[in-house]
């Protein structure tokens, strides 16, 4: 029997995710032959208890995650030497500066979990390689910061959310613990300062990992850029939003008005 070969790619949030996902989604006909494809909204029940994990820290919600992550993976029912790739970042848990989330401490928890998982669910064999995207501490404090703001009610500005979530930007330093928590399976990295420049963006070091066929793999087109930064100006005036007494309702109603002419020259 054969051993299944598994791609799980965890996270970090604001590394070059979306577009990483966008290049395996509009490249699927290319990869699906020999790889399955798993992303974020097949199994959005998984990543809801990967997020109540990282606030709550409770062995229900962990169980929780471990179940749905089983379950996910019975589903699949994966054929023989067709290997799997998952892409979601908040199988991370939640992005560090949501209320009651200082960090990713709950990754390499969730990391074992998901291994423990997959061990018992492969008990013929598991190639397992983890992949964490990073980036530079100070460039995911500033587009972290970005992304609270502009989708969620964050009222720090950018100097305070520096200061209070400077830990969490230590992505290395999660990495050595995800490594620690895993092992032996291997854990691998690329920080976006090195993937961004590369033929097919921050996909690339993944679609490696994919051993494709050379065919497949020269016919790969690189996903256009996602997810883009909310420009300064447009930035401030949603944390005047999310600062004002607006309910819900008109604090989205207001903000989804900014954000359709953000970019507008």
């Amino acid at each position: 029997m054969s051993r299944q070969r598994i791609i799980l790619h965890a996270g970090f949030h604001k590394t070059g995710t979306t577009t990483i996902q966008s290049c395996l989604h509009q490249n699927g006909p290319l990869i699906w032959p020999t790889t399955a494809i798993g992303l974020d909204w097949r199994f959005k029940p998984l990543l809801q208890a990967a997020r109540g994990f990282s606030t709550w820290r409770d062995p229900f919600t962990l169980e929780k995650f471990a179940v749905r992550l089983a379950g996910f993976l019975t589903e699949l029912d994966l054929p023989p030497h067709r290997q799997l790739v998952l892409s979601a970042e908040e199988l991370a848990g939640h992005m560090p500066g949501r209320t009651q989330v200082p960090d990713y401490s709950a990754l390499p928890i969730l990391m074992a979990t998901a291994v423990g998982v997959m061990q018992r669910q492969f008990p013929n064999g598991l190639d397992l390689i983890v992949f964490l995207s990073t980036r530079n501490g100070d460039a995911w404090l500033d587009s972290a910061w970005a992304e609270h703001v502009k989708s969620s009610r964050m009222t720090l500005d950018l100097p305070n959310f520096r200061k209070q979530f400077a830990a969490a930007s230590d992505l290395g330093a999660v990495v050595d613990r995800v490594k620690q928590a895993i092992a032996p399976f291997p854990v691998t990295t690329c920080a976006l300062e090195d993937s961004r420049h590369l033929p097919l963006g921050p996909a690339e070091p993944l679609i490696d990992l994919l051993n494709l066929p050379s065919l497949a793999r020269q016919q790969i087109k690189p996903a256009n850029s996602q997810n883009a930064r909310v420009p300064a100006v447009a930035l401030q005036q949603l944390l005047a939003l999310n600062r004002s007494d607006l309910d819900a309702d008109a604090l989205w109603a207001a903000k989804k008005q900014i954000l359709s002419t953000a970019w507008a020259p």
